[in-house]
């Protein structure tokens, strides 16, 4: 269909406006925060085709992207402090970009493979394991007193970004 084009440019020209500001501290980020952007950006991906075409309902989808973003985070603040993730937010953005964008442009040229499946097979393991490892004490050093309330700032964030992916699909339709 003529929308996959336009959305895989339309992330790419996202991508590309970020990736400038990027090269000047890629050698500041922290490479598991590196690794954990680029496999929820491939399961964002992912995500986003399932739900084009009809694997995951719209609440499924959701729940993904919601996951990839409570994910990172909790990721972020076992190896970063807060001042890190305000100061390089914008990298770790494009690469979670860069790896939807990826995927989608896998997908659209008929690259996909049992390779990449595999890759998105570890990466949602990687997704589950700040899930379910994470401490009050890693919460608290970090300013979060309330993991319910945290959460749900999470889901409106993420739900924004899925929203936003959504309309311009919509659009193009």
């Amino acid at each position: 269909t003529m929308r996959k084009p336009f959305l895989i440019l339309l992330l790419f020209f996202v991508f590309s406006a970020n990736q400038l500001k990027a090269q000047n501290n890629i050698l500041d980020l922290e490479p598991e925060l590196i690794a954990a952007a680029s496999c929820n950006g491939m399961i964002a991906g992912n995500t986003l085709i399932n739900y084009e075409n009809g694997v995951l309902s719209e609440e499924r989808a959701r729940i993904m992207i919601r996951t990839t973003y409570l994910s990172f985070f909790l990721t972020a603040i076992k190896f970063k402090d807060i001042e890190h993730l305000r100061k390089y937010q914008t990298e770790y953005d494009s690469i979670y970009q860069e790896e939807i964008n990826r995927i989608l442009t896998l997908i659209e040229t008929e690259s996909f493979d049992w390779d990449t499946q595999a890759e998105l097979d570890v990466c949602a393991a990687r997704l589950f394991d700040p899930l379910t490892s994470v401490s009050k004490a890693d919460l608290e050093n970090v300013g979060i007193m309330d993991y319910f309330e945290f959460s749900k700032q999470i889901k409106v964030e993420a739900d924004k970004v899925f929203d936003f992916l959504i309309s311009v699909i919509q659009a193009m339709e």
